[in-house]
């Protein structure tokens, strides 16, 4: 079960900051970590394992998407409010080096021996689903890697 309170070890840390950032996370403007979320609750517990790493307190931007309801053929789409954290730190300069090699994520093995299982759960969030087929019964983890 992940704790989002619990102390990480510099290696367990940058593990579960990898896994962030190749989901929905990004590194912008050399070492500003940026991630915007539709889930409060995730983005609450990403904020709990960056906040290990700097001193300063981390807000939580919100903001409601518009418009807030569609209605198209019939089916209703509902924009939900997202909510975003941003925040500089020397670490996330030596990951951008790692994973923006020609200016996009690139994904390693050497950044994937990094990765934690916190991480992988972290990016099983972010871009994760879990497909079934119904006709032999069986449930296949699917991670959308489409940007890489």
């Amino acid at each position: 079960m992940l704790n989002p309170s619990r102390l990480r070890s510099s290696s367990e840390l940058t593990g579960a900051i990898i896994g962030t950032l190749l989901g929905d996370s990004g590194i912008h403007d050399t070492n500003r970590f940026n991630c915007e979320q539709i889930s409060e609750n995730l983005i609450k517990y990403k904020k709990s394992i960056i906040q290990q790493l700097v001193s300063e307190d981390i807000t939580i931007h919100s903001r409601q998407r518009s418009p807030a309801i569609v209605h198209t053929n019939q089916t209703e789409s509902i924009f939900k409010p997202t909510y975003a954290i941003k925040v500089r730190h020397a670490l996330f300069r030596k990951l951008r080096e790692e994973l923006y090699i020609s200016g996009t994520k690139q994904v390693t093995m050497s950044t994937l021996s990094k990765l934690t299982d916190e991480g992988l759960a972290l990016w099983i969030m972010d871009d994760g689903t879990l497909w079934f087929n119904p006709k032999n019964h069986t449930k296949y983890l699917r991670l959308c890697t489409d940007s890489f």
